[in-house]
């Protein structure tokens, strides 16, 4: 009974959505956040991948309650004349599904947050050994409170509030852009991988408009 009046009763969420304003600080600040250049190399590739392809915290970091993360021979890039042009990203399952399902990026040449570039340039850093895609410079697997804490760091580094921003702030931002540049709910539903009409709650396009002026 009280889990279904939780479900019942609505409650504002106060996180705010990463703009791509704020991406683009928080990806070209990094050197001055991060100690070392994997370090650096790694929340960029984080950063610009989580908001473009809407990933949930516990598909790229270790959690407590998700065995979703990417692995590393889950990622794959496609070359054209020895240049890389995009990636894939191979699901097996994720929350709500056990399908898979294959992410897509194009690479954006010349663009600081282009998650194939930057994750072309961390895998060069990583190398090929097996385990969770994101890690760390001595191979263990970066965790969802590790990503919390540089993002508070990189958040507090612009002069914004900390505690409205969240590894899900990336989520909420990539679904408002999304709409911003006029996808349809379908797609958006379909890019996020979500189940219900629960995406409706992650499209703030008023507050990227307000956060550009």
């Amino acid at each position: 009974m009280m889990l279904g009046t939780k479900r019942l009763t609505h409650t504002a969420d106060s996180r705010l959505p990463t703009t791509l304003k704020i991406l683009r600080s928080i990806v070209k600040n990094a050197p001055r956040v991060f100690d070392s250049v994997f370090e650096i190399t790694l929340f960029k590739a984080m950063y610009s991948l989580a908001f473009h392809a809407l990933l949930r915290v516990g598909e790229y970091t270790v959690t407590n309650t998700s065995n979703h993360v990417i692995q590393v021979n889950a990622v794959h890039f496609q070359l054209k004349r020895r240049s890389i042009q995009s990636i894939t990203i191979r699901l097996p399952h994720y929350k709500h599904s056990l399908k898979p399902v294959t992410l897509s990026i194009t690479r954006s040449p010349g663009s600081k947050i282009c998650p194939v570039s930057n994750l072309a340039s961390y895998c060069s850093l990583r190398g090929p050994k097996r385990g969770p895609h994101f890690v760390n410079e001595d191979s263990s697997a970066v965790t969802s409170r590790q990503l919390s804490r540089g993002l508070a760091n990189s958040i507090s580094d612009l002069g914004l509030n900390p505690q409205l921003y969240t590894p899900h702030s990336f989520r909420i931002g990539g679904a408002s852009h999304a709409q911003q540049n006029n996808y349809s709910e379908s797609r958006i539903q379909a890019l996020g991988r979500w189940k219900s009409s629960a995406f409706r709650n992650y499209l703030r396009v008023p507050m990227l408009a307000a956060s550009t002026k």
